[in-house]
Parts: C-alpha cells; sequence; structure tokens
C-alpha cells in the first residue's frame, strides 16, 4: 500500500516545530542561569567588599594606625574572604579583577596623612556589579567608616571638601544619575574605597 505524502510532510513540519519548542527552552533556560550567575557574582562582589572592610577593621581597630596593613598579612592571618581567589601573592574578586589594600592615602583637603585611613580597590568591575557597589549603604546610626569613593577622576565625599574641584566631586549617598558617571565603562571600572 502506497504511503500517502502529505501525512510524511506534516510530520516532518511536526518534527521541526518540536525542535524549535526544544531550541527555544534551552535558549532560554541558559540566558536564565547566566543571568542567575551574573546576580550571584554580583552579590558575592558586594559581600567580598564588605566582609574584606570588616575584617580590617576588627584587625586594626585598637592601634587605628594602618601602616601595617598589606595583603600578605591579611593573608597570612586569614582575614581574606575565603571566595577571593588568592594567586602568585595577588588578591582576585569574583570577576577576576584585582584587589589591592594600603594605607598610603592623603588628602589636604580632608586633612588625612598616610596611616591615618585605609583603602580597598577593586579593578575590572563591570557596569552592573559597579552600580551595585556603589548603592552598599555604609552608615550606621549616621555615621559611617566611609570617608570616599575614587574612581578615575571623579570623587565621591559625604560632604565636598573646601578646595576640591567641584566637578568632579560627587556627594554621597550617591545618587542613580552620579552612579552612572561613576560606572560609564561596561567592563572595566576601577573603585577605590577609603575608610578611617
Amino acid at each position: 500500500m502506497p504511503k500517502n505524502t502529505s501525512q510524511a510532510g506534516r510530520t516532518m513540519i511536526e518534527i521541526i516545530g518540536v525542535l524549535t519548542v526544544i531550541g527555544l527552552v534551552t535558549v532560554t533556560i541558559a540566558k536564565t542561569a547566566s543571568s542567575m550567575l551574573e546576580r550571584y557574582r554580583n552579590s558575592r562582589m558586594t559581600m567580598q567588599i564588605v566582609e574584606l572592610q570588616r575584617a580590617i577593621k576588627n584587625r586594626f581597630a585598637i592601634d587605628e594606625d594602618f601602616t601595617d596593613l598589606t595583603l600578605q598579612l591579611l593573608h597570612d592571618e586569614k582575614l581574606v574572604p575565603s571566595d577571593l581567589d588568592w594567586k602568585n601573592d595577588s588578591l582576585y574578586h569574583k570577576f577576576g579583577g584585582t584587589v589591592t589594600v594600603g594605607h598610603n592615602y592623603t588628602s589636604t583637603a580632608l586633612d588625612i596623612k598616610s596611616g591615618q585611613t585605609y583603602y580597598i580597590q577593586f579593578t575590572k568591575v563591570p557596569q552592573q556589579a559597579c552600580l551595585d557597589l556603589l548603592n552598599i549603604d555604609w552608615a550606621t546610626d549616621q555615621y559611617s567608616d566611609l570617608v570616599t569613593i575614587i574612581s578615575g577622576n571623579l570623587q565621591a565625599y559625604w560632604f565636598i571638601p573646601t578646595g576640591a574641584d567641584a566637578a568632579k566631586s560627587i556627594h554621597m549617598p550617591i545618587s542613580i544619575s552620579d552612579a552612572g558617571r561613576i560606572c560609564s565603562d561596561k567592563t572595566d571600572n576601577t573603585l577605590k574605597w577609603v575608610f578611617q
């Protein structure tokens, strides 16, 4: 008995339809998983800066002199958050950029000498992670250990000090439009937080 060719054609169309639906579902699942991974990495990076700042603050709470602060000291005393990658005497955050710390921030406008404050710097921060990091609330009971945030030629202050370049100065807390100015690059933002 001869086959009905219209039935065979309809079956091929049905197979193509099923494969198309499977392909769309697969792409949707992959995009959702990628988005969730990205959000997790952004969230984890935010927690990394908070945990690192807390560890440094607790370690140096008695002296309030940060001249001994180095990555090696933090690593040796096991103060580095466990999911920051330590490779070849360098520290890397979730997106692969370097993490540095130091004590040599000075400011004549704020009357800060080397050793009185410390900084934490993240490089190669993607734009969305940068925006998330700028939205961290560092204030407790209307007080904050955060002195300033520096990115490129822009600097954010709780108040703009006398002598600071107003065009390059931003008020904290940082507004959405100012965050957009700071985090303008898609993948290569550098943020430096200075704490006291």
